[in-house]
């Protein structure tokens, strides 16, 4: 356990802004979760690059600036690509586990 655990709060950590309510599993018929990353030229600039994202149509989840990072919901993976400071963006990917009462092979 290290000294900043107490911290933390119980329990899954929500974006302030999302209501787990409204982001059904899947999002939606042709939405992806992604992941966007930012060069580290554009980084003094995340803010620019977030407005970017914005107008080619991410719905913006989590702005991680310490990271670089940018995590949201879009209909178009292939638009975001094209915003100057872009760096990758990656789908997120989809898991299933077994029900507790199943055989673990």
């Amino acid at each position: 356990m290290s000294p900043h655990d107490e911290d933390l709060p119980d329990g899954p950590i929500e974006p302030a802004d999302t209501d787990p309510a409204d982001v059904p599993d899947g999002a939606g018929e042709g939405v992806s979760r992604v992941t966007v990353t930012v060069d580290e030229e554009h980084l003094a600039a995340m803010g620019g690059v977030v407005e970017g994202l914005r107008q080619r149509g991410l719905e913006v989840d989590t702005v991680l600036e310490g990271l670089g990072m940018v995590t949201g919901r879009t209909s178009d993976v292939d638009a975001l690509r094209e915003v100057e400071g872009v760096s990758t963006v990656d789908a997120e990917l989809g898991y299933q586990l077994p029900p507790p009462d199943d055989d673990v092979q």
